[in-house]
């Protein structure tokens, strides 16, 4: 059982309460993860939980595409998760983060963790948005133009 990444009072907490100590999630154990199912870049995600801060999360990604004369919006090509899911990235450019869709996360089977402190989305004037209270993020790797990088992503109901 890998519990390296938690204090003992962690360990004694997820006890507790039946959870995992590989994801914190409830209704199985640890040794029922594949053995580096929880290291992602040679982190785990414990570890990078206490360094890892809000504008990390929420950092922009800038990639090149091409937006045709009748469009509004740009599609991009991407590829992502670790069974390379093909799927075109919409690019928001007064979004201030790199956010995934809660339907799509899940539709491609990509691990949800919970976010330490929820974030209250706003739009630019300040009002809360209708998704209510971003709970969720992803870690994956996604591929661009033949480059694979990973990736942090806020889940929200978009």
């Amino acid at each position: 059982m890998d519990v390296d990444c938690l204090n003992e009072e962690d360990c004694k907490k997820y006890m507790s309460e039946g959870k995992c100590f590989r994801c914190g999630q409830k209704g199985h154990c640890a040794s029922d993860h594949k053995k580096d199912e929880c290291n992602y870049g040679g982190f785990c995600l414990r570890q990078l939980k206490s360094t890892l801060s809000l504008p990390l999360l929420l950092r922009s990604i800038v990639i090149r595409g091409t937006l045709k004369d009748n469009e509004r919006t740009l599609h991009i090509p991407v590829q992502i998760g670790h069974r390379d899911v093909d799927t075109h990235a919409l690019l928001d450019t007064g979004c201030m983060g790199k956010v995934i869709s809660k339907e799509f996360a899940q539709k491609a089977k990509l691990p949800l963790y919970r976010l330490w402190k929820p974030i209250i989305a706003t739009t630019a004037d300040g009002t809360v948005m209708k998704g209510g209270l971003i709970r969720h993020f992803i870690l994956t790797k996604m591929r661009i133009g033949g480059k694979a990088k990973l990736h942090w992503f806020i889940v929200a109901n978009i």
